[in-house]
């Protein structure tokens, strides 16, 4: 029992050193890349805003050519928003890599990860950033479950309606 105590104590004195310039190299990192973060958050939504808000764009509707939304959306959704909304082809983001635009900046700024295609990115004049993602909501819609498509349908024009910014 002695035994293993003393063998832990030994491991812990070896490895507290180890851990402890982990943490002093890695706190610093982490905050100066939060820091970045957020400042970037807010050159990128003030840029958006300045080339698209005076335009009353306020909405950032990504999607795909892909055949389970493209039809779809083009044909039900962007019509609804086509006057708040500025349009991003995903399956064009090849073209992006050499001079990537401000939408594509924004786009992954606020929807990396998870449900990134097709996405809104609702931009209020004041206020949070939010992101409606469909990906999961075409998936049902797929399977012939419509609850969560309206849902975000919902979501999207309802902001479309109260955030009409008529542009100057």
């Amino acid at each position: 029992m002695n035994s293993t105590i003393a063998k832990r104590t030994v491991l812990w004195a070896a490895l507290s050193p180890l851990i402890l310039l982990v943490l002093v190299i890695a706190i610093p990192i982490i905050l100066i890349r939060t820091v970045y973060e957020f400042f970037r958050g807010l050159w990128l939504r003030s840029m958006f805003q300045r080339k698209w808000g005076s335009k009353g764009k306020n909405i950032l509707l990504v999607y795909s050519e892909s055949p389970n939304w493209q039809d779809y959306i083009e044909r039900e959704i962007v019509p609804k928003v086509a006057r708040h909304a500025v349009l991003l082809n995903y399956s064009k983001r090849a073209e992006w890599r050499s001079d990537k635009p401000l939408e594509a900046k924004v786009w992954e700024h606020w929807c990396g990860g998870k449900e990134y295609n097709p996405i809104a990115i609702l931009v209020p004049e004041r206020g949070q950033i939010r992101t409606i993602p469909f990906y999961q909501a075409f998936k049902d819609f797929i399977h012939g479950k419509s609850f969560l498509l309206r849902q975000k349908e919902k979501e999207l024009f309802d902001f479309a309606a109260k955030n009409t910014a008529d542009p100057a």
